[in-house]
């Protein structure tokens, strides 16, 4: 796949040759920008849903700041056929490590780790609906057009590692694979939106949770103090600390499973 890197913008970023692909930075920059928009969007709607000021993680924890780090790909999976009980995928099982990931696809794949319908124990895969919609004539209409369109587009939005550590585990982040129940060529744009490296990342305010202090020396009564059960982290330290999990992962399997994977199944196809 083609790996875009704008935010922060980089000098070295490799593009295809102008002349073969006269449109392709300037429509990608234009996309990539307004993914970026809509994830900063997305996480202030996040923040008002708990009771915090929309721009809490903006503007009083400066975790986007000087900028956020997102990054944009392309992405192609193989025509050929996934064996999940032979542990063969387009990509196997994992969750993202940044804030959350947007997702545009035309073609099914991609499936979640979700709680059974019904009450029922245990969790299941859940097929994603791609992400076009094509619109039946007298159903559905589009407000604030004059004329519908014959088809419209959707998000797809996984939440990611980070969204726990500030939520203390009550914002869950998304476990998801890919897997080719039909062998078609798969083609899919997730934007990757994560905070700022140098951004620490701890339990936000309304979910901390009370702890009796054990009693003190001299028989000091104990008292009673909030905290969340994820220590501090600097954003760049916790990635490093993905990339090692991995890797040592490697080392002892001699596998590779989806980059970004620490709950890998089996191989995957791209």
């Amino acid at each position: 796949g083609f790996r875009l890197i704008l935010t922060p913008p980089s000098p070295t970023q490799p593009w295809p040759d102008p002349v073969l692909l006269p449109r392709f930075r300037s429509v990608l920059s234009e996309y990539h920008a307004a993914m970026e928009a809509v994830a900063h969007r997305v996480t202030r709607l996040l923040l008002a849903s708990v009771g915090l000021p929309p721009t809490y993680l903006h503007e009083e924890q400066k975790a986007f700041s000087p900028h956020a780090t997102a990054v944009t790909r392309l992405l192609h999976y193989a025509p050929v056929v996934s064996h999940v009980e032979e542990g063969l995928y387009g990509c196997g099982a994992h969750t993202d490590w940044g804030v959350l990931t947007l997702l545009l696809t035309e073609e099914e794949g991609l499936e979640v780790l979700c709680p059974r319908e019904g009450g029922k124990e245990g969790e299941g895969w859940l097929r994603v609906p791609p992400c076009r919609k094509r619109k039946e004539e007298g159903k559905e209409e589009l407000q604030g057009k004059e004329e519908e369109e014959e088809e419209e587009w959707l998000l797809i939005c996984n939440l990611g590692d980070l969204l726990p550590r500030w939520s203390n585990g009550c914002l869950v982040s998304t476990p998801h694979r890919v897997v080719n129940r039909e062998g078609k060529d798969r083609y899919s744009i997730p934007f990757f939106f994560s905070a700022n490296p140098a951004a620490v990342v701890e339990c936000l305010p309304p979910f901390l949770e009370e702890e009796e202090e054990e009693e003190g020396e001299g028989g000091r009564e104990g008292g009673r103090k909030r905290k969340g059960k994820y220590p501090p982290i600097v954003v760049s330290e916790y990635i490093a600390q993905k990339y090692r999990s991995i890797t040592v992962g490697m080392e002892e399997t001699g596998e590779e499973g989806c980059k970004g994977s620490e709950k890998k199944e089996g191989n995957q196809v791209n």
